[in-house]
């Protein structure tokens, strides 16, 4: 589903982010992305949905390069890749409902199919009581339940959350969690860049950390391990 192989990526000043990883997620895979700040995670996960380039090396998504796809083709790319961020980036001058149908009005979905689609999301991420609110009359839980409902609103065979518990109590983060975990039963394939131990421990599944850009433990089902 999502293979790295020999990719490297550095930014101004020599500073290199990504040190020559090979990597293999398979399809329906639930990751963890761990380690200490600086590490590579936020760079990594940007390179899957081609916010960054590589300078080095090869990446695939399903079975196809994207290392050098023209940069007309990453909305196509990004039609099967969705993103959920730690300051959810929702549109404050639009409601709930507007939010998640927003997404599919970019892809060109019909009027018919998003009034059938958003009360199904809705219904899913728990907000169906919500829909008419506007993200600052929302909890940062609502918040990120909301981001998640757009991120897969187009049903995309690939969900990257990044620190998507960051700003969230502990227990709304596992209901974040949760909810990731049912959409990866659904089928998507699942990365989560977190630093949220308590989580990664509680709902075990595989764990690949990294230090100075590369990967130095991947666990099947494992721990958040890392001293620091």
């Amino acid at each position: 589903m999502i293979k790295f192989h020999g990719v490297t990526k550095a930014f101004q000043h020599d500073v290199v982010a990504i040190d020559n990883i090979d990597l293999h997620i398979r399809k329906g895979e639930f990751v963890y992305l761990v380690g200490p700040s600086g590490a590579g995670k936020s760079t990594l996960l940007k390179l899957i949905y081609r916010e960054e380039r590589p300078d080095q090396g090869q990446i695939f998504i399903d079975g196809e390069d994207i290392t050098y796809i023209h940069p007309a083709d990453i909305p196509l790319l990004r039609r099967d890749v969705g993103v959920v961020f730690q300051d959810f980036k929702l549109l404050p001058d639009r409601t709930v409902y507007e939010n998640i149908a927003f997404t599919l009005r970019v892809i060109d979905t019909t009027p018919r199919a998003i009034a059938n689609r958003v009360p199904e999301l809705l219904q899913l991420v728990g907000l169906q009581d919500r829909a008419n609110h506007f993200p600052n009359q929302l909890s940062g839980g609502e918040q990120q339940r909301c981001a998640l409902a757009r991120a897969i609103a187009s049903t995309p065979l690939i969900i990257i959350a990044d620190e998507p518990t960051g700003n969230l109590d502990p227990e709304t983060s596992m209901e974040i969690v949760r909810l990731l975990g049912d959409i990866n039963r659904m089928g998507a394939t699942v990365v989560m860049a977190t630093h949220d131990k308590a989580v990664v421990n509680a709902l075990p599944r595989r764990v690949v950390e990294m230090r100075s850009g590369q990967v130095t433990r991947d666990d099947a089902s494992g721990r958040y391990e890392y001293a620091g």
